[in-house]
């Protein structure tokens, strides 16, 4: 084992070390690299074997797994029950939506209101009738800003999540105006549901629409005239 990269101002020994030294620092033993930052001679490396035929720059994607619950009050509850005979076991449809409790006490020392609620967490099994245990995590907002927008379509349907009919004829907007986090990341997610998700959030009504944002921008974009004059035909149409 040999060194590559010295960190700034030091001196590792291979003799000595019992894991490589992943962090910047300064080529050395690398022949015409050394002295180069690591960072630098990591593009000069790959020209290299570009240039000499032995390999090639690439880029690589990774999708990454979205991290949904959240160990707080507020969100809304997954509808997951745990029997100790059963396992995990799905709220039944006809006991959705799962409501958060109003007796919640907030301390500010740490941890999960919910998970103090006894009230809320001890249930019985919908499969085996056996006393259970309510999830006391609750979703990520983001999952419900991601659509709560199509909601604002049928504001008094009580048959399910959405009425298709309405939100096929209001949707999509012309122009959506928000903060940073509804500029980007809101509008981003909402996408999620226009792909594979949304057929299991809105399985009973099919809500079918076009992309959520033919435009959008973030609210200090309004001081641009030919931005107010977009909302404004939006608004007036």
């Amino acid at each position: 084992m040999e060194v590559v990269i010295q960190p700034e101002g030091g001196s590792l020994d291979a003799a000595t070390m019992t894991e490589a030294y992943t962090a910047e620092g300064i080529m050395v033993n690398s022949g015409r690299f050394d002295g180069l930052n690591s960072t630098v001679a990591k593009e000069q490396i790959a020209d290299f074997l570009e240039q000499e035929g032995l390999g090639k720059k690439t880029v690589n994607f990774r999708l990454r797994d979205w991290g949904i619950s959240r160990q707080r009050y507020w969100g809304n509850p997954i509808p997951v029950i745990y029997c100790d005979d059963c396992g995990a076991v799905p709220v039944p449809a006809k006991d959705l939506p799962v409501v958060l409790p109003m007796d919640a006490t907030f301390t500010g020392e740490g941890g999960n209101p919910l998970a103090k609620i006894d009230s809320f967490i001890k249930t019985t099994c919908p499969m085996c009738g056996k006393d259970a245990r309510r999830e006391t995590d609750t979703m990520d907002t983001f999952v419900e800003s991601s659509w709560y927008f199509l909601r604002y379509c049928c504001p008094d349907f009580a048959s399910g999540p959405l009425n298709k009919g309405k939100t096929e004829y209001w949707m999509s907007v012309d122009q959506y105006i928000g903060g940073i986090e509804h500029a980007v990341m809101h509008l981003l997610y909402a996408r999620f549901y226009q792909g594979p998700a949304r057929p299991g959030i809105l399985r009973h009504q099919r809500a079918v629409h076009q992309p959520v944002d033919p435009g959008h921008g973030h609210q200090g974009w309004l001081e641009d005239e030919q931005i107010q004059r977009q909302c404004c035909r939006s608004q007036c149409s």
